[in-house]
């Protein structure tokens, strides 16, 4: 296995993906366009900056098309999968990386705790190998470790 290892330095406001000296930063947001059929198509990653027919929508505020929670997780699946994705581009050794997360208790007032599988979770479908968390668990003063259960 590759032992490259990716940062996502987490805030509600924005996400630094790291690999080595390559840094990405995304707003926590994405341009989006419905389509006539009714599904939707992501045009941006990390604007707010509309364009004709489409509508910003910020993955951590409320703003209607995103209270769906289905809506939620298809949004910040493909919002780190373009993430982790980008900075796979540049370093084509690439293959799937060990992601650690830092600062998700800033997500504790917004996800209730369940910030911890949540990104885990979508880190897994987006290609990664293990998920650990920097945040210490007070009782082992261990990094939190997540391995993927199941293939």
């Amino acid at each position: 296995f590759d032992d490259t290892q990716i940062t996502i330095e987490t805030s509600p406001d924005h996400f630094d993906f790291r690999l080595k000296e390559q840094t990405i930063r995304l707003k926590t947001c994405l341009l989006v366009r419905t389509l006539k059929d009714g599904n939707n198509e992501i045009l941006e990653f990390g604007t707010d900056q509309e364009i004709a027919d489409s509508r910003i929508f910020y993955l951590f505020q409320e703003n209607g098309w995103l209270d769906n929670s289905s809506r939620q997780v298809w949004a910040l699946r493909n919002f780190l999968q373009y993430g982790i994705k980008s900075l796979r581009l540049k370093n084509r050794a690439v293959f799937r990386p060990v992601v650690h997360f830092t600062g998700v208790f800033s997500f504790d007032h917004l996800l209730m705790g369940y910030q911890f599988f949540l990104f885990s979770e979508l880190a897994f479908s987006a290609g990664a190998r293990e998920v650990y968390f920097s945040e210490l668990d007070h009782r082992s003063m261990q990094p939190r470790k997540f391995l993927k259960l199941t293939d």
